[in-house]
């Protein structure tokens, strides 16, 4: 990538039209190459992120997820977890968390609520 980036720099100042066309290709390489990187990036971040769940079970990490949004954004939260939460371990337990943490994030992020409603249920329909 710094090498592309040099080469981009030195094309940049050369000014000749020529230069425009493989400026445009290594901006198209370098637009491939730091997608790829980010991909890596977040998945070494999700392999060293720490369970949430583990040890402590999916009732506790969202208890803990409700007072640390709260403690940051003052965001009240409504709950309802039903004997589910003691149930589910494991992985699904896990992707369950990441689910809600994520719903949490964004409508922190994307409303103006002061009151958000957490619902887990099991429906065995």
């Amino acid at each position: 990538m710094g090498m592309l980036t040099q080469t981009l720099k030195v094309l940049g100042e050369d000014g000749r039209p020529e230069s425009l066309d493989r400026i445009r290709e290594i901006t198209a390489d370098l637009q491939d190459i730091t997608g790829s990187v980010l991909k890596d990036l977040r998945g070494l971040v999700a392999q060293l992120r720490p369970s949430a769940t583990s040890g402590t079970g999916l009732r506790h990490a969202l208890r803990e997820l409700e007072a640390a949004t709260h403690r940051q954004t003052g965001v009240r939260f409504r709950t309802s977890i039903g004997g589910i939460a003691d149930d589910v371990e494991g992985d699904f337990a896990e992707d369950l968390y990441h689910v809600i943490a994520e719903a949490v994030h964004n409508a922190v992020k994307h409303s103006s609520a002061d009151l958000i409603t957490v619902t887990l249920e099991l429906d065995e329909a």
